[in-house]
């Protein structure tokens, strides 16, 4: 869980820089909250009194760095990345008046999709050519970007003829994402079946990926014109739902909360024994809290473990606030191609960072760790110990303060 989060220089919600947040933390492999430490400037008077008044559990945590999500994209995946203008040019060519339309288009398709204007794009968009070219031209390479980030950080290790189910694949594109991000996973056989309402984008994803891989990847994709709630039942080592809850909660046929708990269960039911879940959103508010009630249906209805970003299963402490935050992450937009952005820049919507939420689940519910957790907020001064450096984590019981003797040790 995270505020706001870049891969080289984070933002918290304040809009400070820092370092980032993505990082979990843990403190020194124990297993309970530490009593004073001389190491930290002397011990706590009390209750930490913790910047910007939000409350802690607990006393605070020395801090061990673990690990990190959103790891920048190597320069393979740079590499191809440039490369992929060539792909579209190849498979979506565009006549010079579409050419000279692509911004216009472009616009258009991201103010239906802005959650805050309107009821949405209309069902089965992608079916229309203009729509689909200007979302394949802008929205499925940033959206490749976004995707990469999160897999580089992700233990995504597919053992052979493992069989990936892809809800809403729309152009396949975290199957070209993880092509993209995972070279190890390149010579396994795997089996893809994505799945979604719009035929011309899924023929378009096919195209692109074969494109992009070549005709002699193990890789066997499946297409399906297929929508969610409906899945297979019980076949996913991996089930993937990216951008899939904006479009199922603009449905009326029921409250969104029979809705979201219905989609637990049909995700839930789609995996196979040891089966995990991947479910990505972009980073705005409404995706964050469908997500929340997603992550509450999952744990609470169906017993799925979350293995990230969450370090526990309880109430997630920045929904709990009441402040409007809500769990999404930002990663600064590194190592994306000149041609992306500047048709971005045409078109009126450069971006300096991107941002999503996601939820990272499977299996049974286990033993929860509370000694770790997931770093939410930029390093301040520790309240109540003298030199010493701070910050915010997401942990089993609420937020927790983690801390170090100077400023250095929280990167």
């Amino acid at each position: 869980m995270s505020p706001k989060q870049t891969g080289g220089k984070p933002r918290s919600a304040a809009g400070k820089r820092g370092r980032r947040p993505a990082d979990e933390a843990r403190n020194g492999g124990r297993t309970r909250s530490p009593g004073p430490d001389t190491r930290y400037g002397g011990p706590p008077t009390g209750r930490p009194a913790p910047a910007a008044g939000i409350p802690v559990s607990g006393r605070p945590l020395p801090w061990t760095r673990e690990g990190r999500l959103f790891p920048a994209p190597g320069p393979e995946a740079a590499s191809l990345l440039v490369e992929y203008g060539m792909v579209l040019r190849q498979v979506l060519p565009l006549r010079a008046s579409h050419a000279r339309d692509l911004p216009s288009a472009i616009q258009s398709l991201s103010a239906s999709l802005t959650s805050e204007r309107g009821a949405g794009p209309k069902p089965g968009y992608l079916s229309d050519p203009r729509m689909l070219a200007a979302y394949a031209w802008y929205f499925l390479p940033w959206n490749l970007y976004r995707l990469i980030r999160l897999v580089r950080g992700l233990a995504l290790d597919l053992p052979d003829r493992s069989v990936v189910v892809d809800a809403g694949a729309g152009p396949l594109t975290f199957v070209q994402a993880l092509w993209i991000a995972a070279p190890d996973l390149r010579s396994r056989p795997l089996t893809f079946v994505c799945l979604d309402r719009s035929r011309a984008a899924l023929a378009l994803g096919r195209e692109l990926f074969l494109t992009l891989a070549g005709e002699q990847s193990p890789w066997r994709v499946e297409t399906v014109r297929e929508e969610l709630p409906r899945l297979p039942r019980g076949g996913a080592d991996l089930l993937v739902a990216a951008n899939v809850l904006n479009e199922l909660a603009a449905r009326r046929s029921a409250s969104l909360s029979e809705k979201t708990a219905r989609l637990a269960e049909s995700l839930a039911g789609g995996l196979a024994q040891g089966g995990r879940l991947l479910v990505v959103e972009p980073g705005v508010r409404a995706s964050g809290k469908l997500l929340a009630r997603l992550r509450e249906s999952l744990v609470d209805e169906e017993g799925l473990a979350l293995l990230a970003p969450c370090p526990h299963p309880g109430p997630g402490p920045l929904a709990a606030r009441g402040s409007g935050t809500w769990c999404h992450f930002t990663v600064d937009a590194v190592g994306v191609p000149d041609w992306l952005e500047a048709l971005s820049k045409r078109s009126g919507l450069p971006k300096r960072d991107v941002s999503l939420s996601f939820l990272f689940a499977g299996g049974p519910g286990g033993s929860v760790d509370p000694a770790l957790g997931r770093v939410v907020s930029n390093p301040f001064p520790a309240p109540g110990l003298e030199g010493a450096f701070a910050r915010y984590a997401c942990a089993a019981g609420g937020l927790r303060l983690y801390v170090t003797p100077g400023r250095w040790g929280l990167v």
